[in-house]
């Protein structure tokens, strides 16, 4: 007999455990590929924590707890203060050691501050500096209120073995995952159960996932990169509608030194702390403060140029595809973002995700309308137009407001290429990487999908040369 079927008669159980594993690996994955893969798109460093720490679950339930009540005295300190103290405070809030050094020892001159902060940011030396001399007594409270979320967190995870301890130290630093693993608890058990049953197995497993996720990712990239700089209107049309993102989205517009260029971009920006949530006026869980360059996917080098880091991502995607306008500005834009869909249409890259949602709230619009030709800009173009009109109308006559099929039915000789008659539903589960024998969220914040601190690789450079961004 030989050693391999010897082995199996010996000890059944290794090779049902084995099947047991890999099915239960894969049930994760069909119900909650986004989560997983947005998790193993971290660090190998970082994805080991994840497993460590999620093999004792109950911890991230209590932190979300913690969260909850911590996240809402912060939220109540500030709302006795003005627009301007809430977005200064909160702005300091993504450097704790900073503000634990203003707030000990009692108040310091000017002239002190100065000094003890001469190695933060420019603009984080006149927001501290704003806020010690106006008022002094908030500092102090919001520093008390982190100092007792730590204690907070020493006290949940302290009986913990020490490895769980030093991987839940680390994974509350980003507070994208803490969010992830708390929100989908049935997953955080599921693989911290692998992780306990066989460590090697789901470690595998995460190093497979992260692999065919970058290199999906670098696919994607370069798709873009390509489809977009040889269409001019769409190339004309992002460069606007990012423009009016960045007043919508009031963010101001950060420089680039011109010391590099053709060099690899990488990110590093600090997100605020997962014990005091996010600033509420995002409307959305929004971890990373990155400029608007950042979302739109490409920034200006030297003499103008536009460098290509990749797609948009789900921040911009979510706000154009949530304005039915931009479709009527920017059609050619539109086209090429769905362009983009149809061809890596199981992706969940954020792109993806923000046309996929358009795409499920938009159900009237056909297949047929869909349909990739050279008439799709134009037929985009009169999408946005009808639902212009339709809004107005709607606004002019609150009593009467009409749907979007309703009125196709009333208009459709002005719309001709646009049709009532529902598409049969498409299936959305998230593509297969390959070389992986698993079915992405996005690159997480490190942003994924999320916001990801990393963007991707040599930055495409169209017409001249990149710089890198100030950080």
């Amino acid at each position: 007999m030989k050693p391999y079927f010897a082995l199996l008669f010996l000890f059944p159980g290794l090779f049902l455990q084995a099947q047991d594993e890999a099915n239960l690996f894969r049930n994760i994955l069909a119900t909650d590929s986004a989560t997983i893969n947005t998790l193993f798109s971290y660090p190998d460093s970082i994805r080991s924590s994840i497993l460590i720490s999620s093999s004792y679950p109950q911890g991230f339930v209590r932190l979300s707890e913690v969260q909850k009540v911590s996240s809402g005295s912060f939220n109540k300190l500030l709302s006795k203060y003005d627009e301007k103290m809430r977005k200064q405070i909160w702005e300091l809030s993504r450097y704790p050691d900073l503000i634990t050094l203003l707030a000990e020892n009692g108040k310091k001159t000017n002239a002190q501050i100065k000094k003890m902060i001469e190695n933060y940011p420019e603009k984080i030396q006149n927001g501290a500096l704003f806020l010690v001399n106006e008022d002094y007594d908030l500092i102090v409270k919001v520093n008390n209120l982190q100092n007792k979320f730590n204690n907070d967190i020493h006290g949940i995870v302290k009986d913990y073995p020490a490895e769980v301890h030093r991987a839940y130290q680390q994974v509350i630093s980003f507070p994208e995952i803490v969010s992830s693993l708390s929100k989908n608890m049935r997953t955080t058990v599921a693989i911290g159960d692998l992780y306990k049953r066989n460590p090697n197995f789901i470690k595998q497993k995460a190093d497979s996932v992260n692999s065919a996720t970058a290199r999906e990712k670098a696919k994607e990239a370069e798709d873009w990169k390509k489809n977009i700089s040889s269409d001019t209107s769409a190339m004309n049309q992002l460069k606007t509608s990012s423009g009016k993102y960045q007043n919508d989205s009031g963010e101001g517009d950060e420089k680039f030194d011109q010391k590099e260029y053709n060099m690899i971009v990488t990110y590093h920006y600090r997100p605020y702390p997962y014990w005091f949530g996010c600033p509420s006026w995002y409307g959305f869980e929004y971890w990373y403060p990155y400029p608007w360059w950042y979302h739109s996917g490409f920034y200006f080098g030297l003499g103008g140029a536009m460098i290509i880091m990749g797609p948009p991502d789900y921040y911009f995607g979510h706000w154009y595809f949530n304005y039915p306008s931009h479709h009527y500005y920017y059609p050619h834009l539109s086209h090429q973002f769905y362009n983009h869909y149809e061809y890596h249409h199981r992706s969940s890259s954020g792109l993806n995700r923000s046309v996929r949602e358009w795409e499920s709230g938009n159900k009237d619009v056909s297949r047929d309308w869909l349909r990739n030709d050279s008439k799709r800009p134009e037929r985009f173009r009169q999408y946005g137009q009808m639902e212009i009109n339709r809004q107005q109308y709607n606004r002019q006559n609150p009593a009467t407001r009409i749907s979007r099929g309703d009125y196709l039915d009333r208009n459709v000789n002005k719309y001709p290429d646009i049709r009532s008659t529902p598409r049969p539903t498409r299936p959305v589960t998230p593509r297969q990487p390959q070389g992986s024998p698993e079915p992405k969220l996005i690159n997480p914040q490190i942003r994924s999908g999320a916001p990801s601190q990393h963007r991707g690789n040599m930055p495409q450079k169209i017409g001249g040369g990149g710089q890198r961004p100030r950080k």
